[in-house]
């Protein structure tokens, strides 16, 4: 049997997705896609409503800590493939970004797992608790490949503008 991580997303009956609101979603997600380091490299946002949400994020503190390496040992993934058997289902989903920081000797010691929400919800346990299933099975398909190195899980909302940590 094949899952995915977004098919096990909490449905809270009250969310409409209109058109409009998955192609703002999709452009926020493409526009992260492009951001390496943002404090080695510029990072060119268009001038769309999406583009200055993104850029104005860059500007909080702790946005611009997470998006920035400053010289750690840390190999970066976006738009990341897994493909993997859990539980005795196969898995298949794509992680939209993931920091892997290695210690002195160039082992895995932290993962941040890292994805991009767009969803219209005001309180932030709202969006953990919808997320929770898809996070955990990312979690442990992590757990398999890097087993011992410690994870956070990040939900990064662009409506409340904030990184809410969901374990």
């Amino acid at each position: 049997v094949r899952t995915s991580p977004s098919s096990s997303k909490k449905s809270s009956g009250t969310i409409a997705h209109s058109p409009t609101g998955m192609a703002f979603g999709s452009e926020i997600h493409a526009l992260f896609e492009t951001v390496g380091w943002i404090d080695e490299d510029s990072v060119a946002m268009p001038n769309t409503e999406a583009g200055t949400l993104v850029k104005d994020l860059f500007g909080q503190p702790e946005f611009n800590e997470l998006f920035s390496r400053k010289g750690r040992a840390v190999d970066l993934f976006r738009e990341q493939a897994v493909e993997s058997i859990l539980d005795g289902k196969w898995l298949s989903g794509v992680m939209d970004r993931l920091h892997v920081f290695r210690d002195a000797d160039g082992a895995v010691s932290e993962i941040e797992l890292i994805d991009f929400k767009t969803d219209a919800i005001a309180d932030p346990e709202d969006l953990v608790e919808r997320y929770a299933g898809q996070m955990r099975m990312y979690a442990k398909a992590l757990g398999l490949l890097y087993p011992g190195a410690k994870l956070r899980c990040l939900l990064v909302s662009t409506r409340l503008r904030k990184i809410i940590e969901c374990q």
